[in-house]
This record gives C-alpha cells, sequence and structure tokens, in this order.
C-alpha cells in the first residue's frame, strides 16, 4: 500500500493535464474579454455604416431597417 501512495505521490502526469487546460482556457477567455471590451466600438461603427445605407439610398418607399 505504501509503494501504491509514492508511486502516486510522485505521478505528474495529472499537474501536467490541468496545466494545458488552464492555458486552453486563457486562449479562449482572453478573445472573448478583447471582444467584450471593444463590442461597443463595433456597433457603434455598423449603426453609422447602416445609417450612411440609408441616407444613400433612393427613395424608393421600402423600409430596410425596422
Amino acid at each position: 500500500m505504501k509503494t501504491l501512495l509514492r508511486r502516486f505521490a510522485a505521478d505528474r502526469s495529472g499537474a501536467t493535464a490541468i496545466e494545458y487546460a488552464l492555458i486552453a482556457a486563457i486562449v479562449c477567455l482572453a478573445p472573448m474579454a478583447a471582444f467584450a471590451a471593444g463590442g461597443e466600438v463595433i456597433v457603434g461603427l455598423l449603426d453609422q455604416a447602416a445609417t450612411q445605407l440609408v441616407v444613400a439610398s433612393p427613395s424608393n418607399g421600402v423600409n430596410v431597417l425596422p
């Protein structure tokens, strides 16, 4: 039983898997945080582009935007 516990305590493969999981989580969360921070800017740019398209379109009675 002691050898089993020593072998279990010396085994580092689980720690490596946890480290890789943490790295993967950081790699996934970093872009999400960046998009969340810049989301309002992107929405503003898209709204501005949509407004300019509506202004530039010929007046044919069709409402493109709700």
